[in-house]
């Protein structure tokens, strides 16, 4: 009797992680999902919008007045970051907000996505993290930026992406 509930209690397991799975990679196949043309702004407010319809997590979008033109891979990087921290706020923060920032300056820009949940432990601020984490840091070294995991000032988790601008062709 009892191992017939636990092959049930991992049978049911292994179907949600397949599910996660799958919602992963359909992700993954349509990055932009449906805003693919769309500057960084549109994407990013796209994602909030439908983030927050789908988990009811409040998202608090602050994007600065014009950004400047970006290569497909930062967008990218940028929206991937912003994907990343949105899912991490809800699979593992119990946040209730997620406050996601876009800025441009000194030659860098830089998303920061802060969240009111119960912060980082000492394995994540300290290691390399998940697999999601983890290609975030690669995703940054890969364009000469970084990923940086801090406590969030009045609690929670703050991670912040940053990238440098590209040269422009007139400099």
């Amino acid at each position: 009797d009892r191992a017939a509930r636990m092959i049930g209690a991992m049978r049911d397991e292994m179907k949600e992680a397949l599910a996660e799975l799958r919602r992963t990679v359909a992700a993954l196949r349509n990055p932009l999902e449906g805003v693919e043309d769309a500057p960084l702004d549109a994407a990013l407010t796209h994602l909030a919008q439908t983030f927050q319809d789908s988990t009811g997590l409040a998202v608090h979008l602050d994007l600065p007045g014009a950004l400047p033109a970006l290569p497909e891979a930062h967008r990218l990087a940028l929206y991937r970051a912003a994907q990343e921290s949105l899912t991490n706020a809800q699979r593992h923060a119990a946040a209730k907000q997620v406050w996601l920032t876009v800025s441009a300056a000194n030659d860098h820009v830089t998303l920061t996505a802060a969240d009111d949940g119960k912060g980082f432990g000492v394995q994540t601020a300290t290691s390399e993290g998940g697999y999601g984490l983890r290609g975030l840091r690669e995703r940054a070294a890969q364009l000469g930026g970084e990923l940086q995991l801090e406590v969030r000032p009045g609690g929670g988790a703050q991670v912040r992406f940053s990238l440098p601008l590209p040269e422009s062709p007139n400099a």
